[in-house]
């Protein structure tokens, strides 16, 4: 219903996708591993009280992506004519069987 409405006030609306997918062709997977190997090196290093705030900041942001959760909610793009489709949302869209293009 929101596509149809978009497309008669001249947006183009692309395929919708799982908030889960958005993020992970948005870099989600990398920055989730980047922050947990920041998380290692301040416990390594005696900084407990940072790594325990890296820990909650990922500890949120793995709620936004989670499947079965957050991450089910459905993104729809919308674009003016004559703008392409953005890269990220085509690899959002790779099948879940073929290895995402980062």
């Amino acid at each position: 219903m929101i596509a149809e409405r978009a497309r008669g006030i001249g947006f183009r609306p692309f395929e919708p996708v799982t908030q889960a997918r958005a993020l992970g062709s948005l870099g989600y997977d990398r920055w989730e591993r980047t922050m947990r190997e920041q998380q290692s090196r301040l416990q390594e290093a005696g900084r407990g009280s940072e790594a325990v705030r890296i820990w909650g900041s990922r500890s949120r942001a793995s709620l936004l992506a989670e499947p079965s959760g957050f991450g089910g909610f459905w993104w729809l793009v919308l674009a003016t004519d004559g703008l392409p489709e953005p890269p990220w949302l085509l690899r959002a869209r790779a099948p879940a069987d073929r290895p995402e293009v980062r």
